[in-house]
């Protein structure tokens, strides 16, 4: 499974979508896992969990918003800011 980045790997503006992935990628009793990787935040699902158009339409409505400024990480050094 892909690790995460650190912080300072991170960009301002980050790709946000979907991507397949085969059972074994994915840890036990999980279908779904969320993980951060050169800048992009990734919905790894496990194959036959979701329809390919569902797929693309998700990607399509996650580019449109990253691409338009809708959704900004601002992360400083110690990591993303605790929900309130």
């Amino acid at each position: 499974m892909p690790e995460a980045e650190e912080p300072s790997a991170r960009r301002e503006c980050p790709d946000s979508h979907i991507e397949f992935v085969s059972g074994g990628e994915l840890p036990a009793g999980r279908n779904v896992v969320r993980v951060e990787r050169q800048g992009s935040i990734l919905w790894l699902i496990r194959e036959g969990q979701m329809t390919e158009p569902l797929r693309q339409e998700i990607n399509d409505i996650l580019g449109h918003v990253t691409r338009h400024g809708l959704q900004v990480q601002r992360w400083d050094e110690e990591g993303p800011p605790h929900p309130n």
